[in-house]
Order: structure tokens, then C-alpha cells, then sequence
């Protein structure tokens, strides 16, 4: 596959997803995607956007954000 980008070849690759959704941050291991070899643009299929969706909207309502910058570095 080419990169709608740059013209060059796509490669399979497990990828991170993080979605930033001001209250909190959720993050994806192991997404299948499609990451071009020399822009680094990262596509994923259809049916994995939807399951991404999925996932961040009942992270939404499962997470707990914390609040303690003492103990932050």
C-alpha cells in the first residue's frame, strides 16, 4: 500500500494510540496500523478506528484522574 502523503510504501506495524481528552489521557498498545516507511503517517482500518472510538468513550466514564504534582518529579 502507498502512503496517501508521500507515494511510499506502507508497512504492517503494531502502533500505540493516545487520545488526549483534557480531563485525561487514554493510550492503546497494540494497535494494528499501517505506518509509512519514510513519513512515519499511520492509518489503521475501519473496523480498528471504530474499536479505538469504542474504546476511549468508556475509558471516559471508567477513569480516575489523579492530581498529585508533589509527588511528580
Amino acid at each position: 500500500m502507498k502512503c496517501a502523503l508521500c507515494s511510499h510504501e506502507r508497512m504492517e506495524k503494531q502502533t500505540n494510540y493516545i487520545a488526549d481528552l483534557e480531563t485525561c489521557i487514554v493510550i492503546v498498545r497494540g494497535v494494528p496500523s499501517f505506518v509509512c516507511e519514510k513519513c512515519q503517517e499511520t492509518y489503521c482500518a475501519t473496523s480498528v478506528a471504530k474499536r479505538l472510538e469504542e474504546i476511549v468513550e468508556a475509558a471516559m466514564t471508567e477513569i480516575a484522574v489523579v492530581h498529585d504534582t508533589e509527588r511528580i518529579a
